[in-house]
């Protein structure tokens, strides 16, 4: 009796925490995306602030030495583009430059005068940012910021696992 008393708290306390967890999981993740957006937004448009002069007068080299001064292999990654959409400074990533596809579009579009964005490039496996160059009503240029979410998926997961580790344990000792 006593037995079948301790597990029905066990089992109650076990779904409330589940049940708790779960929301509680959600809104951790979003937070974490949410953090990992603005930071890699505001490194885009720092790099942005920092390229104004050497996107106004055409100075690739001081551009390259901007771009390396921010890149990280396998973590981060910059592309720096001109008014017209040409890539002043091209990323190092190993599909070449940045600009095509979905970006390309976003990078036009911020260079007709809207505003800043922040997307995914491909499957979703690696976030860009792209800021204006110069005023973001004529910007000059643009910078796409590209880093990858693997880190970002992989705190997550390790949270996940910490809370979830403890409370299956909890349940294996008492059955």
């Amino acid at each position: 009796m006593k037995r079948r008393l301790v597990v029905s708290y066990v089992a109650v306390a076990a779904v409330i925490l589940v049940v708790l967890e779960v929301p509680l999981g959600i809104v951790y993740a979003r937070r974490e995306q949410s953090v990992a957006t603005a930071g890699l937004q505001r490194d885009a448009s720092a790099i942005a602030v920092l390229a104004d002069e050497g996107v106004e007068h055409h100075d690739i080299a001081a551009l390259q030495a901007l771009a390396a001064q921010y890149r990280v292999p396998g973590q981060s990654d910059v592309e720096i583009v001109g008014a017209g959409g040409s890539v002043l400074v091209a990323a190092h990533s190993d599909e070449g430059e940045l600009v095509t596809g979905p970006v390309h579009g976003r990078v036009m579009e911020l260079l007709s005068g809207t505003s800043s964005d922040v997307g995914h490039l491909g499957d979703g496996d690696e976030l860009f940012a792209v800021a204006p160059v110069g005023s973001e009503g004529s910007p000059l240029g643009a910078v796409v910021a590209v880093s990858p979410t693997a880190s970002l998926d992989g705190r997550i997961h390790r949270r996940a696992d910490v809370r979830g580790q403890p409370l299956a344990e909890r349940a294996i000792e008492v059955e």
